[in-house]
């Protein structure tokens, strides 16, 4: 007897088939690492699937579990609104809160004040890190 099922992982929908009292085989791709029916939120969401994969780097970084969902939608932009086909960065809802302040984090600016080049005596903008004129490395010691 063959059966057709089929359960949902967010609006991923994955078919399983069930041959009589054989193995389950289950086309299409789990993630590793998460249940079946694990409720999850999303932590980060840009235009940018570029963007997206930068902070899924970031959360990997300190251990944190994700993936990007709508990661291939782009193509029905037109059909379906632009926002609602942006690449979508989810998190387990456990670690929801941890993951959201790792990303408010990276995404504010950090402005460095101007430093004078210990080497040559250039002043250098903050965002340098590097001399341009003799390419002396800023020194932790400066501000």
């Amino acid at each position: 007897m063959i059966a057709f099922q089929s359960w949902s992982f967010g609006s991923l929908c994955i078919p399983k088939l069930e041959l009589g009292n054989e193995k389950k085989l289950e086309l299409g791709n789990e993630r590793p690492g998460y249940k079946r029916r694990e409720k999850v939120k999303t932590v980060y969401s840009a235009s940018n699937l570029s963007l997206v994969s930068i902070f899924q780097n970031v959360l990997e970084e300190h251990g944190i579990k994700c993936w990007i969902k709508n990661q291939y939608l782009s193509a029905g932009m037109g059909e379906i609104p632009p926002i609602e086909c942006w690449p979508q960065l989810c998190v387990a809802d456990d670690v929801y809160q941890e993951a959201k302040r790792i990303v408010e984090e990276a995404l504010v600016v950090k402005v460095s004040s101007p430093w004078k080049c210990d080497s040559c005596g250039e002043e250098l903008e903050g965002q340098f890190t590097e001399c341009w004129k003799c390419g002396t490395s800023r020194t932790l010691s400066e501000p």
